[in-house]
Protein backbone atom coordinates (compact mmCIF):
# COMPACT_ATOMS: atom_id res chain seq x y z
CA UNK A 1 0.00 0.00 0.00
CA UNK A 2 2.78 2.19 0.78
CA UNK A 3 4.35 1.76 -2.83
CA UNK A 4 0.90 2.29 -4.70
CA UNK A 5 0.72 5.46 -2.33
CA UNK A 6 4.45 6.54 -3.26
CA UNK A 7 3.30 5.91 -7.15
CA UNK A 8 0.00 7.82 -6.49
CA UNK A 9 -2.06 4.44 -7.06
CA UNK A 10 -2.83 4.34 -3.92
CA UNK A 11 -6.74 6.00 -4.42
CA UNK A 12 -7.47 3.92 -7.68
CA UNK A 13 -6.57 0.78 -5.58
CA UNK A 14 -9.18 2.26 -2.35
CA UNK A 15 -11.63 3.02 -4.99
CA UNK A 16 -11.48 -0.48 -7.20
CA UNK A 17 -11.58 -2.45 -3.89
CA UNK A 18 -14.55 0.00 -2.22
CA UNK A 19 -16.38 -1.10 -5.74
CA UNK A 20 -15.91 -4.58 -5.38
CA UNK A 21 -16.38 -5.75 -1.95
CA UNK A 22 -18.60 -2.67 -0.40
CA UNK A 23 -21.84 -3.16 -2.59
CA UNK A 24 -24.69 -0.46 -1.01
CA UNK A 25 -28.33 -0.92 -1.50
CA UNK A 26 -30.13 1.53 -3.21
CA UNK A 27 -32.05 1.86 -0.18
CA UNK A 28 -31.68 5.33 0.17
CA UNK A 29 -32.59 5.87 -3.35
CA UNK A 30 -36.01 3.63 -3.23
CA UNK A 31 -36.95 5.71 0.18
CA UNK A 32 -36.63 8.63 -1.41
CA UNK A 33 -38.89 7.91 -4.38
CA UNK A 34 -41.12 6.38 -2.34
CA UNK A 35 -41.41 9.81 -0.17
CA UNK A 36 -41.86 11.74 -3.31
CA UNK A 37 -44.67 9.77 -4.09
CA UNK A 38 -45.75 10.08 -0.78
CA UNK A 39 -45.87 13.58 -0.78
CA UNK A 40 -46.84 14.19 -3.88
CA UNK A 41 -50.64 11.82 -3.28
CA UNK A 42 -50.54 13.56 0.35
CA UNK A 43 -50.10 17.36 -1.63
CA UNK A 44 -52.84 16.32 -4.37
CA UNK A 45 -55.16 15.34 -1.40
CA UNK A 46 -54.49 18.36 0.66
CA UNK A 47 -55.04 20.72 -3.05
CA UNK A 48 -57.96 18.95 -3.36
CA UNK A 49 -59.72 19.14 -0.10
CA UNK A 50 -58.46 22.67 0.55
CA UNK A 51 -58.63 24.20 -3.34
CA UNK A 52 -62.37 23.10 -3.23
CA UNK A 53 -63.02 24.77 -0.03
CA UNK A 54 -61.96 28.64 -0.76
CA UNK A 55 -64.71 30.55 -0.04
CA UNK A 56 -65.52 34.26 -1.19
CA UNK A 57 -65.53 37.03 1.50
CA UNK A 58 -65.94 40.74 0.33
CA UNK A 59 -63.80 43.04 -1.24
CA UNK A 60 -63.22 45.47 0.37
CA UNK A 61 -62.66 43.75 4.04
CA UNK A 62 -60.16 41.20 2.11
CA UNK A 63 -57.85 44.32 0.61
CA UNK A 64 -57.65 46.17 4.09
CA UNK A 65 -57.82 42.72 6.18
CA UNK A 66 -54.97 40.80 3.55
CA UNK A 67 -52.83 43.65 3.27
CA UNK A 68 -52.27 44.01 6.86
CA UNK A 69 -52.31 39.77 7.34
CA UNK A 70 -49.80 40.04 4.29
CA UNK A 71 -47.34 41.63 6.62
CA UNK A 72 -47.89 39.75 9.27
CA UNK A 73 -47.05 36.93 7.24
CA UNK A 74 -44.10 38.34 5.82
CA UNK A 75 -42.38 39.40 9.58
CA UNK A 76 -43.19 35.62 10.39
CA UNK A 77 -41.31 33.98 7.57
CA UNK A 78 -38.46 36.95 7.96
CA UNK A 79 -38.13 35.89 11.54
CA UNK A 80 -38.11 32.31 10.90
CA UNK A 81 -35.45 32.42 7.85
CA UNK A 82 -33.37 34.89 10.55
CA UNK A 83 -33.70 32.59 13.71
CA UNK A 84 -32.70 29.22 11.25
CA UNK A 85 -29.59 31.30 9.99
CA UNK A 86 -28.29 32.73 13.64
CA UNK A 87 -28.94 29.50 15.00
CA UNK A 88 -27.26 27.16 12.44
CA UNK A 89 -24.38 29.31 12.36
CA UNK A 90 -24.03 29.52 16.34
CA UNK A 91 -24.27 25.64 15.80
CA UNK A 92 -21.20 25.68 13.46
CA UNK A 93 -19.46 27.58 16.37
CA UNK A 94 -20.34 25.82 19.39
CA UNK A 95 -20.10 22.43 18.17
CA UNK A 96 -17.11 22.72 15.87
CA UNK A 97 -16.44 18.53 16.10
CA UNK A 98 -19.44 18.34 13.47
CA UNK A 99 -17.93 18.95 10.23
CA UNK A 100 -21.28 19.65 8.01
CA UNK A 101 -19.09 18.74 4.44
CA UNK A 102 -19.13 15.51 6.13
CA UNK A 103 -22.26 15.24 8.55
CA UNK A 104 -25.95 16.01 7.74
CA UNK A 105 -27.25 18.97 9.95
CA UNK A 106 -29.46 16.56 11.80
CA UNK A 107 -26.85 15.49 13.53
CA UNK A 108 -26.52 18.59 15.38
CA UNK A 109 -29.58 17.52 17.48
CA UNK A 110 -27.95 14.46 19.31
CA UNK A 111 -24.78 17.09 20.26
CA UNK A 112 -24.53 19.28 23.59
CA UNK A 113 -26.81 21.91 22.04
CA UNK A 114 -29.28 19.46 20.10
CA UNK A 115 -32.20 21.52 21.34
CA UNK A 116 -31.04 24.38 19.66
CA UNK A 117 -31.12 22.36 15.95
CA UNK A 118 -34.42 20.40 17.40
CA UNK A 119 -35.96 24.13 17.54
CA UNK A 120 -34.88 25.00 13.77
CA UNK A 121 -37.22 22.28 12.75
CA UNK A 122 -39.83 23.69 14.02
CA UNK A 123 -39.25 26.83 13.10
CA UNK A 124 -38.49 26.14 9.23
CA UNK A 125 -42.07 24.35 9.65
CA UNK A 126 -43.80 27.34 10.32
CA UNK A 127 -42.15 29.19 7.87
CA UNK A 128 -43.28 26.44 5.22
CA UNK A 129 -47.20 26.74 6.66
CA UNK A 130 -47.21 30.57 6.47
CA UNK A 131 -45.96 30.61 2.83
CA UNK A 132 -48.51 28.18 2.50
CA UNK A 133 -51.52 29.82 3.46
CA UNK A 134 -50.50 33.10 1.99
CA UNK A 135 -50.43 31.55 -1.44
CA UNK A 136 -53.57 29.84 -1.17
CA UNK A 137 -54.87 32.95 -0.26
CA UNK A 138 -53.38 34.53 -3.09
CA UNK A 139 -52.59 32.50 -5.89
CA UNK A 140 -54.99 29.88 -6.37
CA UNK A 141 -55.48 29.86 -10.39
CA UNK A 142 -54.11 26.75 -11.66
CA UNK A 143 -54.44 23.46 -10.47
CA UNK A 144 -50.42 23.55 -10.87
CA UNK A 145 -50.33 25.95 -7.65
CA UNK A 146 -52.86 24.29 -5.93
CA UNK A 147 -50.46 21.17 -6.20
CA UNK A 148 -47.55 23.24 -5.39
CA UNK A 149 -49.64 24.59 -2.16
CA UNK A 150 -50.47 20.80 -1.57
CA UNK A 151 -46.81 19.94 -1.21
CA UNK A 152 -45.77 22.69 0.40
CA UNK A 153 -48.25 22.03 3.18
CA UNK A 154 -47.15 18.41 3.44
CA UNK A 155 -43.84 19.34 3.37
CA UNK A 156 -43.88 21.86 6.03
CA UNK A 157 -45.63 19.24 8.01
CA UNK A 158 -42.87 16.68 7.96
CA UNK A 159 -40.39 19.03 8.77
CA UNK A 160 -42.00 19.61 11.99
CA UNK A 161 -42.40 15.40 12.41
CA UNK A 162 -38.82 15.15 11.84
CA UNK A 163 -37.86 17.65 14.69
CA UNK A 164 -39.98 15.30 16.63
CA UNK A 165 -38.30 12.34 15.96
CA UNK A 166 -34.59 13.10 16.55
CA UNK A 167 -32.45 9.59 15.78
CA UNK A 168 -34.71 7.14 14.35
CA UNK A 169 -35.85 5.71 11.60
CA UNK A 170 -39.13 8.05 11.54
CA UNK A 171 -36.58 10.80 11.56
CA UNK A 172 -35.27 9.34 7.88
CA UNK A 173 -38.75 9.02 6.78
CA UNK A 174 -39.77 12.39 7.74
CA UNK A 175 -37.03 13.40 5.67
CA UNK A 176 -37.80 11.49 2.74
CA UNK A 177 -41.32 12.66 2.25
CA UNK A 178 -40.46 16.46 3.48
CA UNK A 179 -37.18 17.17 1.23
CA UNK A 180 -38.68 16.04 -2.67
CA UNK A 181 -42.17 17.49 -1.47
CA UNK A 182 -40.63 20.82 -1.03
CA UNK A 183 -38.86 20.53 -4.02
CA UNK A 184 -41.41 19.60 -6.09
CA UNK A 185 -43.32 22.26 -4.51
CA UNK A 186 -41.27 25.13 -5.69
CA UNK A 187 -40.96 23.83 -8.94
CA UNK A 188 -44.93 23.37 -9.66
CA UNK A 189 -45.14 26.90 -7.75
CA UNK A 190 -42.58 28.70 -9.74
CA UNK A 191 -44.10 27.48 -13.08
CA UNK A 192 -47.30 28.33 -12.03
CA UNK A 193 -46.45 31.86 -11.47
Amino acid sequence: LLAKRDRGELADHVAKLANEKCKRPNTVLIAHLVGAGVGLAAGMLVAWWFGARRGARGAATEEVGGVRLARIRQRVVFFCAAYYAIVVTALHVLEPTFDPRFRFMSEYALGRYGWLMTTTFFVLGLANFVVAAGLRDVHQSSLGARIGFGLLTVGALFVCLAGVFKDSIPHFLAGVVAFPSLAMAVLLLSLSF
